[in-house]
């Protein structure tokens, strides 16, 4: 396969990159891991996500937490970004969807945001979104670690299209909040025997 036959060989370059703090004007300031989300922290979620929060404010947030990559092709695909879904990240994700539609999600009690993020509580999120490369028509099983932390369960899979065609694929791992911790972590992306990509997660800068 072309491009393939570096993996393991020193052709086969490892995208190795600091996920670094932005300074940002935005009203919810970087913090370290909420390893569990107090009530203080939901709100600060909440004013997020909307007014007088602003795009600008959001958009600065979410780039804290994905890591371009563009690494080496192999086995037909190229890791494109490793994103990382921290608990509170979910949260103001949550809160956005709601914000679009202008309703009373969590303005009255905290009730609804609790119930929402329930799915998700105690759980950091690494996603790797690939792109097939060349000749391929299918997405490769990939594989998205977090040093050594076991996950928590099995990866999440999201193929992406253009029109009726697979074109690459989300991959979401989920690992326990407790065990990432507030502290430094490397991500590596492998498919078979080859690496695509890695990146050095400081959990001490991101909420």
């Amino acid at each position: 396969m072309g491009g393939q036959g570096a993996c393991g060989g020193a052709a086969l370059a490892i995208a190795i990159v600091m996920l670094a703090l932005i300074a940002t004007t935005a009203p919810a300031p970087l913090g370290a891991l909420e390893v569990e989300m107090s009530e203080p922290a939901i709100e600060r979620a909440l004013r997020l996500a909307r007014f007088p929060a602003s795009d600008a404010d959001r958009a600065r947030f979410h780039r804290n937490y994905i890591v371009p990559i563009g690494g080496p092709t192999a086995n037909g695909v190229r890791l494109e970004s490793i994103e990382i879904i921290t608990e509170f990240r979910r949260m103001e994700l949550i809160a956005e969807a709601h914000a679009r539609i202008n309703d009373m999600f969590g303005r009255s009690s905290l009730t609804a945001p609790r119930r929402e993020l329930t799915p998700w509580r105690g759980k950091v999120y690494v996603a790797a979104q690939v792109s097939l490369a060349g000749n391929a028509i299918a997405v490769p099983p990939i594989r998205a670690a977090l040093d050594t932390l076991p996950p928590l369960g099995p990866a999440e899979v999201r193929d992406i299209y253009s029109e009726n065609s697979v074109v690459g694929a989300i991959v979401a791992v989920p690992f326990e909040s407790r065990a990432v911790a507030q502290t430094v972590r490397i991500v590596t992306v492998t498919t078979g025997r080859s690496v695509l990509g890695q990146a050095r997660i400081d959990f001490r800068i991101i909420d």
